[in-house]
């Protein structure tokens, strides 16, 4: 499974931790449903046209920066962060077909970008036509793995 951090994440923070190269946070960052898997070095891009959830009113959504919580890792298992509100996507107007999402992404960008990190959904959400996308609080996690 390759979910976890994106490789471009993992460079900047090597760079920036082992050799003090200066890297900007994003300042707002979005979450993606995917229906596929991503890889470790998924783009934003491919992710928009390979893998992302499709349906009329879909868009990635916004989370700020401060709905996210993060719980210390320890000798038996890594530190994560989990939303910490409820995670609404748009409703879908109209499915061509059911739709089914499994991952998430967090991209800084609201089309393409950068995918900085990958979690596997701990709700399957089957989309379908007036029902709600959403994920509940704590629901996405990312770890540095």
């Amino acid at each position: 499974m390759a979910l976890g951090c994106g490789i471009v994440i993992e460079e900047r923070f090597l760079k920036a931790a082992l050799k003090g190269t200066a890297y900007t946070l994003p300042s707002k960052i979005f979450v993606a449903l995917l229906e596929v898997e991503p890889t470790h070095a998924t783009t934003g891009t491919e992710m928009e046209e390979t893998m992302e959830v499709q349906y009329t009113t879909y868009a990635r959504i916004e989370v700020p920066l401060t709905e996210w919580t993060y719980t210390a890792g320890t000798s038996s298992a890594k530190g994560k962060m989990q939303n910490t509100a409820i995670v609404k996507w748009a409703t879908p107007s109209a499915v061509g077909s059911r739709k089914v999402a499994k991952f998430f992404a967090i991209t800084d960008a609201v089309t393409a970008g950068t995918n900085y990190f990958t979690g596997k959904l701990t709700t399957e959400q089957t989309i379908n036509v007036s029902g709600a996308v959403e994920a509940a609080a704590l629901a996405l996690e990312v770890s540095a793995e």
